[in-house]
């Protein structure tokens, strides 16, 4: 089985909207809209809101309290699967 998994960082989908509304052509962002596939969370301190933070955050699906990675390179050391283990080989 092959994955692909595209990470798109500060996407803000209300300009998203007026783009299509003009009628340019983004056929994937229509599709996330119009089948509501935005679903986002975030740390509210403003310090656990880098990107080396959250991108453990949507790959484990836990929070920087569950994964406690705080420092870009600190994710050698998590022993939570990432979606990338989860998928890569299903009878794991």
């Amino acid at each position: 089985m092959k994955l692909i998994f595209l990470q798109l960082n500060e996407i803000n989908f209300e300009i998203v909207q007026e783009y299509l509304k003009k009628g340019v052509i983004l056929n994937g962002f229509k599709q996330i809209i119009n089948d509501n596939l935005i679903h986002t969370k975030s740390e509210k301190k403003y310090e656990l809101l880098e990107p080396w933070i959250q991108w453990p955050s949507a790959h484990t699906g836990k929070s920087f309290e569950e994964h406690g990675i705080f420092r870009l390179g600190d994710s050698v050391n998590c022993k939570d699967d990432q979606i990338f283990e989860k998928y890569a080989n299903p009878f794991s």
